[in-house]
């Protein structure tokens, strides 16, 4: 874009140039060719038309800065509601009157509550085994502790926040068809695979892509460097 417009630039000044040179020239003589008018109306026309294409230029290149803060804005607002602790309670100042009004309060009296007579007799107390027991030590040694038989299940990769806002609006706009929605889906399943391999190997079967492309190069080792 960028190339263009620098290319239209160069363009209208030389056209400007050129007009400037037949109008001067025009000056200097005594009278005016009908070559001099159409000449002049040509390169009117063509300083027009360079305008409205450096106009289409600026114009695509506005929407490219809004789309880019609206993205930003809504990652941002995303970062913000994930980093909001759910279900914590508002706290809120009391006013001074309703603080006089909890003082007036009458004073509660707490009743006996009803008490289960067998939790009142002693625990029974475990007689210590000897540390030099050695049956018991290697019974004790048979039996998995609990660590051992519940495994925590391994904390899902982010993948997307490892990805810079430049290069998600890219990945987005070249990759996934400019379609924010359609990029978030595919990183929720990215997350799911145990491996890089795994990811290139879904991502080959799955995608119409040219993997020989820089952009497509870019994004798999994006992807790689979250799961080292």
């Amino acid at each position: 874009m960028k190339e263009n417009k620098k290319e239209y630039i160069g363009q209208l000044l030389t056209t400007l140039r050129l007009l400037e040179e037949k109008v001067h020239s025009a000056e200097e003589s005594e009278t005016l060719s009908f070559s001099f008018f159409n000449e002049s109306f040509d390169r009117m026309q063509q300083i027009s038309r360079l305008l409205h294409q450096l106009q289409s230029v600026q114009i695509e290149e506005m929407k490219r800065q809004m789309e880019q803060l609206v993205l930003f804005l809504s990652e941002k607002m995303e970062e913000e509601s994930i980093s909001v602790t759910p279900g914590e309670p508002e706290v809120n100042e009391s006013s001074p009157t309703e603080v006089i009004e909890e003082e007036n309060q009458p004073e509660r009296v707490s009743l006996p509550g009803y008490k289960n007579p067998r939790l009142s007799e002693p625990l029974p107390v475990e007689q210590p085994v000897p540390a030099n027991d050695a049956a018991y030590r290697d019974e004790q040694r048979g039996i998995p502790s609990l660590n051992d038989v519940i495994q925590a299940p391994p904390s899902l990769l982010d993948l997307k926040r490892g990805i810079s806002l430049n290069d998600r609006f890219l990945f987005q706009r070249e990759l996934f068809h400019n379609d924010r929605e359609e990029m978030n889906s595919m990183m929720i399943r990215l997350n799911a695979f145990e491996s890089f391999e795994k990811v290139e190997e879904y991502l080959k079967s799955q995608m119409n892509w040219n993997f020989d492309d820089s952009v497509v190069k870019d994004f798999l080792r994006v992807i790689k460097k979250g799961f080292a």
